[in-house]
């Protein structure tokens, strides 16, 4: 369950990357025949193709590491709440 967020993520930024990087070489590159932009092998599509891998790693690796930083932080806002005075009677302010 953990790991939805960042497969979407990481789809995401694949093929949005591929994507776009592949328009660009169409741009710079136009052919005669039509093209398909996006994800392959061929000389057009591989840069975007690695740069999207690339990416989707990038933003799997900055979902995980969010993710883990919310539950720290609810974690250590736990903690916090159970080391707090119940009244302030017991501690009464100066």
């Amino acid at each position: 369950m953990k790991y939805i967020a960042p497969l979407f993520s990481f789809l995401f930024s694949f093929f949005g990357v591929a994507f776009i990087v592949g328009l660009a070489l169409l741009m710079i590159f136009p052919t005669k025949e039509p093209a398909v932009v996006g994800i392959g092998t061929d000389w057009r599509n591989l840069p975007g193709t690695l740069l999207g891998i690339w990416a989707g790693i990038y933003a799997w690796k900055a979902s995980i590491r969010s993710a883990e930083a919310a539950k720290a932080k609810k974690q250590a806002k736990e903690e916090a709440g159970k080391n707090k005075p119940r009244s302030s009677i017991a501690y009464p302010r100066v």
